[in-house]
Order: C-alpha cells, then sequence, then structure tokens
C-alpha cells in the first residue's frame, strides 16, 4: 500500500510540474534575426572611391578572394599531364578487371580473361609481374 501512495504522489508531482511550466510559458515565441545591431549602414564614400581603393591594393583582394574560396570549398585547379582519355580508360580497364574478378568463377578465370596490363601499373603496391 505505501508503494501504491509513493507512485500516486511521484506521478501527482510530475503532473503538477508539467502544468506549471505550460502555465508559465509564453505562447508566442517567434523566432527573429540575429543581427545585434539594427542601425542602418550607409557609405561615406562614393562607388568611385571604393572602386579606387580596391584597385589600389589588389594583395588584400586576392587574399579575400582565397580566404572565401577557402571557406567555400571549392576544388582547387591541380595542373597535371593526366589527360582526361587516360583517365576515362584506366577507369575502363579497372571496371573490367572488377567485373572479371567478382565473375560467377570468383576470379580464378580473370587472368586468363583479362587482357595485358600496361607495363607502368601498379598492383598492389609493387610492380607488374
Amino acid at each position: 500500500m505505501n508503494h501504491e501512495l509513493a507512485s500516486a504522489i511521484g506521478v501527482a508531482a510530475v503532473a503538477t510540474l508539467a502544468a506549471t511550466t505550460v502555465a508559465f510559458t509564453p505562447a508566442d515565441a517567434l523566432a527573429d534575426d540575429i543581427t545585434m545591431d539594427t542601425t542602418k549602414f550607409v557609405s561615406v564614400a562614393s562607388r568611385d572611391e571604393v572602386r579606387a581603393i580596391v584597385k589600389a591594393q589588389p594583395a588584400l583582394v586576392q587574399q579575400a578572394a582565397s580566404e572565401w574560396a577557402l571557406q567555400d570549398n571549392h576544388a582547387a585547379r591541380v595542373k597535371s599531364n593526366f589527360t582526361s582519355a587516360q583517365a576515362k580508360a584506366a577507369y575502363i580497364i579497372e571496371r573490367r578487371e572488377v567485373a572479371a574478378l567478382n565473375a560467377e568463377d570468383s576470379g580464378s578465370n580473370s587472368p586468363w580473361v583479362l587482357k595485358a596490363r600496361p607495363a607502368d601499373t601498379a598492383i598492389m603496391g609493387g610492380p607488374q609481374r
């Protein structure tokens, strides 16, 4: 009987706490702009003056542009002698090898099915034998 009384008091306390929370919570909580300063920006320089300042400091503009690119997660341009046609050919060779290794014979016949690989291709970190 004491156990039931303790459970009833616990349930009543939780219900009272929930009712009190609902009663004192404002009903119209709306999101607002995160800006703290509400004053409007008014420039003291003309458009031509701003352009002259920017043109006078190209290093500053370049630094700001690279920072923007870093934050925007753009991929950096990489210069390479590896052409698109070479990449496509290498991809096709690899796909054929994967298809042969995943065939119904579980790859036991794949060395005979595959064409010879180029001599400069490394397999498993070592040179081709």
